[in-house]
Order: C-alpha cells, then sequence, then structure tokens
C-alpha cells in the first residue's frame, strides 16, 4: 500500500492540534522509501511530522514542484535534520532561476532561499528532470510540460530572471509526481500553474494510460465559474475519477466539481489529511 500524508496545506481538516501557512507539502511512503513533496512556506511542516508520526530523517528523495518560497521555504530547515546517507533532489531545469511577481512597476521575489552551492555543501545530489524519471517503485517525477489548450494560460505576472532579462515564467519545468497504484494513476501537484489539463494530457500520453486520480493545488482561485466549469469539462473527458484538492485551488472549484461533475468525487484536502492508494 502507497500512503500520501499532506504535512502542511492552507487550512485544517479535522485534526486541530496541527498548524496550517500558505504553503503545502506531501509525504509519499512507497515499499520502504519515502518521498517528500515540497517543503511548504516555513519549518512548521516538520512539527506536523511529528504530530503525524512520520520520520522525515530518512526520507529517501525530496522533490520540489517549482521554485516559489510557499513550496520550498522549509527546506533548509529540513536538511538539517536530514539524516540518509545518499540524499536527492528532484526539480525542473530552471529551479535556480529567480522568480516574481509584477505589480504594476514593482516587483516581489517569490524564489527559493538556497543555491546550487548549498546542495554542494549539504552533500545533496541534484538531479534536473526534464521528461520523467523513476524515483521509487511505483513513484515517478514528471516535468517538461506544454501549453497545449486556449482554456488554460498562466497570469501574465509571474516572472523568471534569465540573464539580466525578466521573461514570462510559463511554468513548464514544474514538477508533477506520478503514482502508479494498484487502481491507475494517480497524480500528485503543487499549484500547476500551466494547467492542470496540460499536465493530465502529457501524463496520459507518456503512460499510455488515463489518469485516474488528482491531489494539489490546481490554481483555479482566480478563474471565474465558467472557465472552471470548463475544465471540469475536459477533466472528465480524460476519465478523471477522484479530485483531492487544496492549497491555490480555490473555493468555487469544489463547488463546481460537487454540482456540475457527477462522475468526480471532490474531496478538500488539509493538513493532516491521509490518503491510501
Amino acid at each position: 500500500m502507497i500512503s500520501v500524508s499532506i504535512l502542511m496545506e492552507n487550512s485544517l481538516v479535522g485534526h486541530r492540534g496541527l498548524k496550517t501557512e500558505h504553503g503545502l507539502s506531501f509525504l509519499i511512503e512507497d515499499e520502504g522509501q519515502s518521498i517528500l513533496f515540497d517543503t511548504a512556506s516555513s519549518p512548521f511542516f516538520l512539527n506536523n511530522a511529528i504530530s503525524l508520526k512520520k520520520d522525515l530523517s530518512k526520507v529517501t528523495s525530496v522533490v520540489l514542484s517549482h521554485p516559489h518560497y510557499d513550496h520550498t521555504g522549509g527546506f533548509r530547515s529540513f536538511v538539517d535534520q536530514w539524516k540518509t546517507t545518499e540524499k536527492k533532489l528532484y526539480t525542473g531545469k530552471d529551479f535556480f532561476l529567480d522568480r516574481f511577481e509584477a505589480n504594476t512597476f514593482s516587483l516581489t521575489y517569490l524564489g527559493n532561499s538556497f543555491s546550487e552551492k548549498y546542495l554542494e555543501e549539504n552533500g545533496i545530489v541534484w538531479n534536473c528532470v526534464k521528461t520523467f524519471t523513476k524515483i521509487s517503485e511505483h513513484c515517478f517525477v514528471v516535468s517538461g510540460f506544454r501549453q497545449l489548450n486556449e482554456l488554460e494560460t498562466v497570469p501574465p505576472q509571474f516572472k523568471k530572471k534569465y540573464e539580466d532579462s525578466l521573461l514570462q515564467d510559463n511554468f513548464s519545468d514544474e514538477c508533477s509526481i506520478v503514482v502508479e497504484a494498484s487502481d491507475g494513476l494517480h497524480v500528485i501537484v503543487g499549484c500547476a500553474h500551466i494547467g492542470i489539463l496540460n499536465i493530465i494530457e502529457q501524463i496520459s500520453c507518456l503512460f499510455s494510460q488515463s489518469v485516474k486520480a488528482v491531489y494539489g493545488g490546481i490554481h483555479l482561485m482566480n478563474s471565474t465559474r465558467g472557465e472552471i466549469e470548463a475544465v471540469i469539462d475536459r477533466l472528465t473527458n480524460l476519465g478523471v475519477e477522484k479530485c483531492g484538492l487544496c492549497h491555490c485551488s480555490g473555493r468555487i472549484v469544489y463547488e463546481s466539481l460537487c454540482n456540475h461533475a457527477k462522475s468526480i468525487d471532490a474531496a478538500t484536502l488539509g493538513s493532516g489529511s491521509m490518503l491510501f492508494l
């Protein structure tokens, strides 16, 4: 059995003793291997792990979905207590480019707080994922997504710095995790900035089968109900049967799934939520 635990999310679902923050962190346990997917905004997810009886010192691999602070902010604190002999980090190719959010003429830094040199100093092996790679018995990291439809666009305020230029960030190098469970493909996403349909369609093509379930943030919090329902219709057509929503998904998308897509089981996930695949 593969277990997925949410160590940090914006909200609570049931367990009132856990911490919340604007951030996301999952722990995936697969056949004796532990994979940490994102490290939230701060070290608080480490406290939640203790409350949930999860030993993060034995994590075999870390996957960071993208460089934004709310997915990477706790990484340094995690490294301080990472005890495995071989430490492996998986990211997309542009992970170490600085990221910003534009607001008229000003910029806010959104990127991670460490460099490649920091990884070297701490004995961490960096693996740059450009397409996909297997990281455990049933889990893969997938990246290198493309914009395939007109329903989903990345907001123009997101920027990345390349040399002396600020470029539109299309998040093509965002990483997702695919779990090959006994009942089909389950996909775990961080923010799905490039669009959840783009991610699901390309994973389905890559693995030659439909995606059964999606968990994580799907960044529809600023979308209209009509836009959300168009995405949901497409998810239904792609064969998705289950959506576990959190972080940046938004309130309307859960309501729309419950009212508009009777064939998809929907749930809201929060700190402490667990899935058994």
